[in-house]
Formats: C-alpha cells, structure tokens, sequence
C-alpha cells in the first residue's frame, strides 16, 4: 500500500512536472524543447501507471526505487518552477526592455527637436535622432563620423572646454553657431547634460536653432533704436501722457517748442502746463480736451487750430493727434504728436490767394506729377478742353494730343522740363469734343527744398481766335496782294487785248477776201475768249464792271433752280431754301448768278458719286463775338446765302488756298481754277464776306454773308455805254491821249476810220502842250497817265474848253474808279478791252449829250 501511495505521488510530480514544462513555451516561445520534455516526463508518468497495475510484484526494491523516482520528480518540478520564475523575470525584463526602447524611440527618436549624443572626451557624435539629420542635411551614418567640433564653428579648444563644462554641470545652456551640410551658419541654443549608457558617460545634447527669433531679436533692437531715434530726432513734438493725464516721456522737439525741459515737465500734468487755455485765455475744460477724450474712449484724435503754451507763458497755434497706448486691450495711456502751424497758417492764407487766382484765371493751369499725370485742373482748363476735373484728374495730357505734332516735339519738350529748364512754345491740341485748337504754353517744374522736381505746371493760353485771325489777316493780305498783281496785270493784258480785238475788227471790216476775214474773225473770237478771261480776273481783283440793284436773293436763286437742274447730273439732288421775308441786298443780278452757279458747279464736281446740295438764303444779325473772330465782317444784319454739298470735302493743308486764281485740284484741262476766285472776288466787290466750312469725307459749306439795304431804294445804273441816236462824224475834233502806243495807235485807226480828225498825245503834259486849239470837241483820254491823270487833264481842258465832251478809258471799272475818287459814276467810260464799234459809239454818245 505504501509503495502505490509512493508510485501515485511519483506519477503526479511527473505530471505536473509536464504540465508546467508545457507552460514554459509562451515564455520562452521554445516549443519542440518543452514538448519533447512534455512528452518524457508524461511516458515516465505512464510507466507508473502500469507499475500500479502489477503492484502484486513490487518488492522492497522497488519501493526504494519509487521513491528515487518521487526525488527526481520532486526535483524536476523544483527545476522547471525554478525555469519558470527565470523566464518569467526575462519574460518582465524584455517588457521593460520593450518599453524602455519605446520611451527612447518617444524621447529621442521621435522628437522633433535636434538631439545629440556625444562623448566627451572624444568629440565624437554618437548617435543623433532623424531631426538632428535633417536640420544639419546629413544622414545618420555621416553625422556619427563626424566631430562636434566639425559642425561648431568655435576653434577644438572652445569647444572641449565647453563640454567639460556640460559634463560636470558647471553650465547646461550654451548659444553656439552650427554650420550645415550645406555651409549655412545657424545661429542655435543648446541644453547639454551627462547621461550614463553602458557604463559610459556622454553628453545628451537638445539643440535649439533660433537664427530667425535672433533675427527678429535683433530687428527688434534696432526697431527700437530706431524709433527712439525717430522720437529724439523728429521735428514733430511728442510726449506720451498715463491715463491721469501725467506726462510720462517728451522729446526734444517738444522741448525746444514748449520751452519745458524734460525734467521739468515729466511727471507733471499736460493740461496744467501746454493744454491749460484757449486762445483768449479762458480755461480748457479737461472733460472737452481731445486727448483725455482718447484715453476714455481709445479713439484717435486729430484736432488743428488750437493752441499749446510756452514755459514763458506765450502760445502757439498746432496742429495734434492724440493715439492711445494699450496693453492686453487696455488703454494705458496716449501719445500726442504735434507740430507749431504758425508757417502753415500764413501760407495758407498765401494758398487760398494763389488758388483764388488760379481758380479765377483765364488761362487754363494743370498741375502734373514728375511722371506727367495730372493732379489739378483750373475751371479755365475745364471751359476750354471741355474736360471736367475728375475727368482730367488722374489722366495723361496725353488726352489733348492732337496728332499735329511729331515724337521728336514732344521728345524736346520733356527734354527740356525734365532737365528743369521752363519750356515755352505753342501747342495744337484736341478738345474732349474732337475740334482743334491753339494754346501759347510755358511749362516749369516745380523743385522741392533739395532740388528734386515733385511737380511740373503748365499754364496755357488759348490763342486760337488770334492765330485763326492772323491766319485770315494773311490771307486777306495775300489776296488782296494777289488781287492788286492780278488787276495789274488784268489792265497791262486789257491793253494788249485792245488792241488785238480792235485792229482784228478793222482787219475783217477792210478785208474782202473770205479766207483772209475767217481768219481776222478767228483772232477776233479768240481775243473775246482771252477778254472773257480777263474779266474773270477782274471780277476776282474786283475791278470788273459791276451795276448793283436792290434784289431779293432768295427769289433770285430760286428762279435759276431751272438752269441749276441742267448743270446737274441725275445722282445729285438740289434743294433750294430761302426765308420768308428774306431782307434785300444789293448786287449785281447776273453777278449774283454768276456766284451760285460757280458754287454748284465747284459742288458738283466735288460729288463724282452723287449726293446732295442745299442752297439756302436766311436773315442773320453778326454779333461782335462773330466779327471779332472773323477778319473783314462787319456787325449788323445780313443775308446769308449758303450752298452745301455732300461731297469729299476740302483737305486742311489746301482750304487757305483754294480761293487763289488758277488753283485747282481737277485733272489739267477740266478746270482754269478761276471759279472760286471769281466768287470771291464778286462777294468782296459788294462788301460781302465768305467763310468755307469742310472736312474730308463730311462735304463743304460755302457761306456767304452781304450786308441788307432797304427794299426801297432804287437800284443805281451806270451811264449808258451807247447813245440812243447819234448822227454821223463831221470832222470833229478828238484829243486823243493814251501812253500805250498800240492803244493808242488803235483808237487813232478808229477815230480816223469813222470820219474824226485826231490829235494825239502820250501823256497830259503832251496834250496841254500841244495846244492852245481853236477847239476841241471830245477828249478821249486814259484815266491812267505817267504824270497828271486823265481826270486832271480833263478838268484843265474843260475850264478851256466848256464844250468839250470828256470820255475815259481804263481797264477797271467804273466802281473802282469811283471809289477812288477819279471820276464820277455820270461820266462816258469805255473799258478796255473795247471794240470799234463801242468806241465810236460812247464818242458818238458824249458828242450828242455836251
């Protein structure tokens, strides 16, 4: 019994010997080893069950032997409990382990800060975490090859005695400078400290880079030194006040305009000191003061035009903002900035008069920024560019350019201002309206107190009535000059033309043969043509025979409507308008015609296209504004008659010229360019005045303007050229006085042809000394004479001779005559270029009517 007992203990030792062999594999993770031991001791424990099946054959031995084997079993559950308990501390150690590794891989691995460790005695970098690689830009392997020395930039020296500082504690923060991989010098902070590894002390180093906080730092110092030399250095006064009101700083500005040192007003109160009064003495309520008012409410305040007080008990006028101090979103005081105005009001009091001035100008004043942007504008500029302020304001004068002038005149022009030079000269410029206009310009800069130009200003004067009456002056005296060359040249030719068309007559009266009269007949006709010319050019000096009458010119041209339409093609239109109870004029009736048909024909021809023109007649009264801006008219009431086509228009650079004789645009044969000069001539004859109004491609507008006459006066008619009824020549005496041979030599042939006795002479001094005569019974005489005139000659023979008959000849008219005072509107005049027949009939007339 006892020896089962004994095998039954041996065989549960041996099981549990089994059991905790198996529960050694999760701690040690050996699972074949402790399975395999498992499994031997489980075959032991086997063995002892089939030993208490034949426990009928234990003997004493036996019983020794199970009990050998409980000692073994004993001391295998005391071993492997013994393994267990060592595996079980492993098991915890390798979880402190574990967690150790963690808090290292947290605290130095992880950390976003640059770690080091270093050992102190060699320099070596021993280990650094990935931000140290990252922020010196090397990898972990080259940064543990490297020295500390070779990333400070203190000398190995320096460096060695600042570790034996870190490794006996004597100091633990350190600002050192780090040099990357990639050279660049951080400034950085370091905390270094001993720690123990292995058995090894080394430096753990947290390195801190503070280049951009020393940056500002240092920005932040010279900030302050700045605006405490700002403070100092202003010219403005500043004093900065605590929420009672106490004056806590003031700077020298302030000082030298208050009078107060700082020593003497620090710690004082403003208001009892510069704030105390107003002008006039009475006290300022400190409730009122705009500076107490900012520190209440934290408003900022800008006041002009009070007064702050000396030390010596006088005021001056400032100007001052009070800014409050705040500290965590609480006022803690103010600063006052103010400056002494007294220079400022004067010279306001001086701006408001020169603005004054400027505003009230007539001349138009921009004033424009270095760069030439515009930053005032006069009212004058406004009236005259048609631009309003806030329009020109912010803008370019670029806006007025007109296109007439070239890049290299206003290349001088900035030239010149930019150099500081004042540029004088005169400018075609654009109105916002498109329409031109002239302007006498200087423009200066404008230098501030060190020389530089903050300022350019143009003031300008609107000259374009003046140059538009220059212009018409000199083109009044061109053509005046041309019509005085024209005329002259009109009666040398008339001379010429006398005598050609005069013994051409003569020539075809004396001839009998046909061929020989066709041909006198030619030179005849050919010499009517040229005096047809002449006439034209007569009418354009205003020399051409012209008899006015009382006439209603919109009637008139009404009544040509018919003869208009024939010089008309069918694509042009023709509109003729005239005014109810249109005032008369007075002019020649066929000169008249002669100007409207000149007119259509020019307007005509102006339209290859087709188109339209209007002919309108109407009342109009020139004011002095109109007769000031166009040379020659005269104020009062007038007729205007205007024709106006459709046409392409008169370019600019030939309108001063087209009223000149022989001018013309058309193809060489389709125009004698004496059209529009025969207008002018005939309008400026009858004391009228024509303006042309054109644009390319927008038509042409002839305007002409003929002083009114009353409807009741009767129209003046010269002498008749011819008599009624004369009887033939009986021999009478002519006093034929002509300086030009062939005129004369003509009349002589004529006079002598049809039966008068002829004396002739050269000159009046000729003829009178040619006489004395029985009689004389006509004198025939040219008005112009080398010497005395043929008017003189005239009243010295007629004071000889009573009954002497008197007839004239000249190349210009009779009005012309007339107006110059040589002879009167009731005289016998034969007007060159005349004809046998007009000559013998004007002697004939005088001869009759002595």
């Amino acid at each position: 019994m006892t020896l089962q007992i004994f095998i039954i203990l041996s065989l549960l030792l041996q099981l549990f010997a089994a059991f905790l062999a198996l529960r050694l594999i999760p701690l040690t993770g050996r699972r074949s080893v402790w399975v395999i031991i498992a499994a031997a001791l489980s075959l032991m424990a086997l063995r002892r069950i089939l030993a208490l099946s034949t426990a009928a054959h234990i003997t004493t031995g036996n019983l020794f032997a199970e009990t050998l084997s409980i000692i073994i079993g004993m001391l295998w559950v005391a071993g492997v409990w013994r393994i267990r308990d060592v595996f079980l501390r492993l098991k915890r150690a390798e979880i402190v382990l574990a967690r150790d590794k963690d808090y290292y891989q947290s605290l130095f691995t992880d950390n976003r800060s640059v770690m080091l460790l270093i050992d102190p005695d060699t320099a070596d970098i021993v280990d650094a975490n990935p931000a140290a690689c990252q922020f010196y830009g090397y990898s972990l392997d080259e940064i543990t090859r490297k020295k500390i020395s070779d990333i400070n930039t203190l000398s190995k020296a320096e460096v060695h005695a600042e570790m034996e500082r870190a490794r006996t504690d004597a100091r633990n923060f350190f600002r050192f400078k780090h040099q990357l991989a990639d050279g660049t010098i951080r400034d950085v902070e370091v905390y270094s400290g001993p720690v123990t590894v292995n058995n090894k002390q080394l430096l753990y180093s947290i390195i801190h880079d503070v280049t951009e906080q020393r940056r500002a730092t240092e920005a932040l110092e010279r900030t302050t030194h700045l605006a405490r030399s700002v403070l100092y250095a202003t010219h403005e006064g500043i004093y900065g006040l605590k929420p009672n009101g106490e004056i806590m700083f003031i700077n020298e500005a302030a000082m030298k305009m208050t009078g107060w040192q700082e020593d003497e007003i620090v710690g004082r109160l403003h208001h009892e000191l510069v704030h105390h009064s107003n002008v006039d003495g009475t006290p300022y309520p400190t409730e009122k003061c705009p500076v107490y008012d900012t520190i209440r409410t934290g408003k900022i305040r800008y006041v002009r035009n009070e007064v702050f007080w000396r030390k010596d008990g006088t005021y001056f006028p400032v100007a001052y903002t009070s800014t409050p101090i705040t500290e965590d979103d609480k006022i803690i005081g103010a600063v006052v900035t103010f400056r002494d105005i007294t220079r400022e009001q004067a010279a306001e009091i001086t701006r408001v008069r020169l603005e004054t001035a400027i505003e009230q100008s007539a001349e138009s004043i921009f004033i424009t920024d270095p760069m030439g942007t515009i930053e005032y504008v006069n009212p004058a500029f406004e009236r005259i560019t048609g631009y309003t302020y806030h329009e020109a304001v912010g803008q370019n004068p670029r806006i007025l350019k007109s296109g007439e002038h070239d890049l290299a005149f206003y290349e001088n022009l900035w030239d010149t201002i930019t150099a500081g030079r004042t540029w004088y000269g005169q400018f075609t410029n654009k109105r916002k309206d498109g329409s031109l206009y002239q302007e006498d310009a200087a423009i200066s800069p404008v230098f501030d107190e060190t020389g530089k130009i903050i300022n350019f200003v143009a003031v300008k004067r609107d000259i374009t009535e003046q140059v538009n009456l220059e212009n018409q002056l000199r083109q009044s005296q061109k053509m005046e000059a041309l019509g005085r060359l024209v005329g002259e040249v009109a009666h040398d030719f008339n001379n010429i033309l006398t005598a050609v068309n005069g013994f051409a007559e003569l020539l075809h009266a004396r001839l009998h043969d046909a061929t020989n009269r066709q041909y006198a007949a030619s030179i005849a006709a050919s010499g009517q043509r040229a005096a047809n010319l002449i006439r034209q050019l007569m009418a354009f000096s205003r020399k051409q025979v012209s008899r006015p009458e009382t006439v209603n010119a919109g009637t008139q041209i009404e009544d040509m409507a018919p003869m208009l339409s024939r010089v008309l093609p069918e694509n042009i239109s023709l509109k003729i308008s005239a005014a109810e109870n249109l005032d008369y004029i007075s002019i020649d009736p066929t000169q008249l015609e002669q100007i409207i048909l000149n007119l259509v024909v020019n307007a005509r021809d102006a339209m290859p296209r087709g188109g339209s023109i209007v002919i309108r007649t109407e009342n109009v009264t020139l004011d002095d504004t109109y007769v000031a801006a166009h040379l020659g008219a005269s104020p009062g009431d007038h007729v205007r008659i205007s024709v106006a086509d459709t046409g392409m228009g008169i370019p600019s650079e030939i309108k001063d010229k087209i009223f000149e004789p022989f001018f013309t645009t058309k193809s060489q044969g389709k125009g004698t360019g004496l059209g529009l000069s025969t207008v002018f001539g005939i309008v400026k004859q009858h004391n009228g005045n024509i303006w042309v109004y054109s644009e390319p491609g927008k038509g042409t507008e002839f305007k002409l303007y003929f002083p009114t006459v009353d409807n009741t006066a009767a129209a003046e008619t010269a002498t008749a050229d011819t008599a009624d009824a004369f009887s033939a020549p009986a021999g009478e005496i002519v006093l034929l006085v002509e300086d030009n041979d062939t005129v004369r030599l003509l009349a002589e042939d004529i006079l002598t042809f049809s039966g008068y006795k002829v004396i002739s002479a050269l000159s009046a001094e000729d003829a009178l000394a040619a006489g004395p005569f029985n009689t004389v019974d006509v004198l025939l005489t040219d008005v112009v004479l080398p010497g005395k005139n043929g008017k003189e000659l005239a009243d010295i023979l007629t004071e000889r001779y009573p009954q002497m008959a008197v007839v004239f000849m000249s190349g210009y008219s009779r009005d012309i005559l007339s107006e110059q005072g040589i002879i009167g509107k009731d005289i016998y005049l034969v007007e060159k270029p005349f004809s046998a027949t007009a000559l013998q009939a004007t002697v004939a007339a005088a001869l009759v009517n002595r």
